[in-house]
């Protein structure tokens, strides 16, 4: 690996707005008011890239509207004069002090739910860089749906639409109990939309809300995780975006995968990432991700991402928490992380083990498979596995009879 620098090296400007508008939202519900700027601050480029300044603006602004925060154009105008135009289109559309509460924006804060016939919207559920997802019923089979909308309609790029179907492709292999099922992909008036399985439990991250959760539930939970993610790697897919707001929850609490929007073919490069793009959630991806090596990603990335969801689980924080991006980029790729057991003293030996052989630098290090993963997991689950060490105290002991 190379030196840490100040600079992140990002091949992809359009995958760095994405990646950035999504680390921006998980820092919000972390308590961490990320602005504009202050990505702007460690990412040059986005300065010239109108696009990308446009998208983070239009996520702060959802995001203070969800937080029901007044908003004022004039604060808006100042920060960012060279888009006066565009702000002053947006906020034309908003009814004077409004906030989120009625779930009616898109990236562009302010726009009504789609109409899709045969489908009644009920509200908005959630949204990641690519889509947004409502909940919804199905009038003809009477069935309650999650339904994702690519955002930009009939005017997003030609990447984004390939994303969305490689996503739709992805999930239709994979009938599994903890991955989200597809039922339909449907165009309508030049707009894409899924038609997904609808859970009502809720997703991961609000379940851990920065504690601890029990150790054994932990264990559980990434056991089914990686399970699933064996049965999809048997399938040549490798997720690239596995974190705890991909994770949703049955109503009895059952996890299930979910935004397989970063998705990746391992049998055929279907991908439209370029070598040296950072994708993903930095808090939970991995080092060779973090250093843009795209062609490393494999089946190893998501077992590390898997140890980065049971640290979380765990401590009830990721493995590393920067108030910098940068920052948790360069502690990826070059540092240790904390021991689970440091930071909370409830958790096992042996779960603390399990994680950090997760969190290894170097893929080679890491579970040769998820499904090696959820084995040490059921072994500690049955009471089978042993603490750390345990073996090199027994065959030291007989060595000295």
């Amino acid at each position: 690996m190379s030196d840490s620098s100040d600079n992140t090296k990002i091949g992809d400007p359009g995958g760095l707005a994405e990646m950035l508008c999504g680390d921006q939202r998980l820092r919000w519900q972390q308590g961490q008011r990320f602005t504009v700027e202050a990505y702007s601050e460690h990412y040059p480029e986005l300065r010239s890239d109108a696009t990308a300044q446009r998208a983070l603006v239009a996520g702060e602004i959802s995001l203070r509207r969800e937080a029901g925060e007044t908003l004022d154009a004039a604060e808006y105008r100042k920060r960012f004069p060279h888009l006066g135009e565009w702000l002053a289109e947006r906020f034309s559309s908003l009814e004077p002090n409004t906030s989120r509460d009625d779930s009616s924006h898109d990236d562009d804060f302010a726009r009504p739910w789609p109409a899709l016939p045969g489908f009644e919207i009920h509200g908005e559920i959630g949204r990641g860089g690519m889509g947004v997802v409502y909940k919804a019923r199905q009038a003809k089979l009477n069935r309650l749906v999650a339904l994702k909308m690519l955002i930009g309609g009939p005017g997003a790029s030609a990447k984004a639409v390939k994303r969305f179907r490689a996503e739709a492709e992805a999930v239709a292999q994979l009938q599994h109990p903890h991955i989200v099922q597809i039922f339909d992909i449907i165009e309508h008036d030049g707009q894409l939309f899924l038609s997904l399985e609808y859970l009502g439990g809720g997703n991961l991250a609000k379940q851990i809300g920065g504690k601890p959760q029990p150790p054994r539930q932990a264990a559980e939970y990434v056991r089914s995780l990686a399970r699933a993610m064996q049965f999809a790697h048997e399938r040549g897919i490798v997720h690239r975006d596995l974190k705890p707001s991909n994770i949703l929850l049955t109503d009895d609490g059952v996890p299930k995968i979910t935004d397989f929007g970063l998705a990746k073919r391992l049998d055929a490069e279907t991908s439209t990432t370029k070598t040296g793009a950072v994708l993903g959630t930095p808090d939970y991806m991995s080092p060779e991700q973090a250093e843009g090596r795209s062609r490393e990603v494999g089946p190893p990335t998501d077992v590390y991402s898997l140890g980065a969801i049971l640290y979380d689980l765990l401590t009830g924080q990721p493995p590393f928490r920067h108030e910098a991006l940068v920052k948790v980029l360069d502690a990826v790729r070059f540092h240790k992380p904390r021991p689970p057991r440091e930071v909370c003293r409830e958790v096992p030996r042996e779960l603390d083990a399990i994680c950090l052989k997760c969190l290894e630098k170097e893929p080679a290090r890491r579970y040769g498979s998820a499904g090696e993963l959820a084995e040490d997991l059921n072994r500690f689950m049955n009471g089978e596995m042993r603490p750390p060490g345990f073996w090199d105290r027994v065959r030291a002991w007989f060595g000295k009879r």
